[in-house]
């Protein structure tokens, strides 16, 4: 699904392709046979799996990694890359002064995403001046003033980041607004319906091959 970035998003992304400039050296010395820096990534193990697809043989050698839920080794695993990227990246020249000018000029900016039209009502999908994450804002006549009704950072966890809209969409009665919230970058949305009406939220708790409670 095609949306428009963030403002961590846009950050982040336009560290990456930095990144990626800065590593250029980097990929060039390998080309030339230069030995990789000392420090690598954390191992992964490997543990073969082999299918026998129509004759032929498919070795997975990483399905370890797909247990739901999720094993304490894999979680540990994606930690201690993560901890390694975050590492490479942080050490990286001018990197900190470039996310300090980036986040200077995106500050002031309000980025509307989403207008939804239904029944009489506007439903508003922005990114305030400033603000980190989407909001919804409803009108109730398209002159009239703006009322917040969805702001991800209710949902948060304790001490956690504000979650993220994965998706979202408006009844064509314009009386309730389904969407989904990924939790700490997880992909993995909740699945929510709010009622404009009353304010009420009921969470569908979907799962694996289960139907909605």
């Amino acid at each position: 699904m095609s949306r428009l970035l963030s403002r961590r998003g846009l950050l982040a992304g336009a560290a990456g392709v930095w990144s990626l400039a800065a590593g250029g050296g980097a990929l060039a010395r390998a080309r030339k046979g230069a030995s990789p820096p000392a420090n690598a990534p954390p191992a992964t193990r490997v543990a073969p799996v082999t299918d026998r697809y129509w004759g032929v043989d498919v070795v997975d050698r990483y399905r370890w990694m797909e247990t739901k839920p999720d094993t304490p080794e894999f979680t540990s695993w994606l930690k201690a890359q993560g901890d390694y990227g975050r590492g490479v990246l942080d050490a990286l020249p001018g990197r900190a002064d470039m996310a300090r000018r980036l986040e200077r000029f995106t500050a002031d900016v309000e980025i509307l995403r989403a207008v939804y039209s239904r029944q009489g009502r506007l439903f508003i999908e922005k990114r305030p001046a400033g603000g980190e994450s989407y909001l919804l804002y409803l009108r109730e006549t398209p002159e009239g003033p703006e009322r917040l009704i969805l702001d991800t950072a209710t949902f948060a966890q304790a001490g956690g980041p504000s979650p993220a809209f994965d998706y979202m969409n408006v009844s064509p009665d314009g009386r309730h607004v389904a969407f989904g919230l990924s939790m700490g970058g997880s992909e993995m949305p909740r699945s929510l319906i709010l009622n404009i009406d009353t304010g009420e939220i009921t969470d569908l708790k979907l799962k694996y091959g289960q139907a909605a409670a």
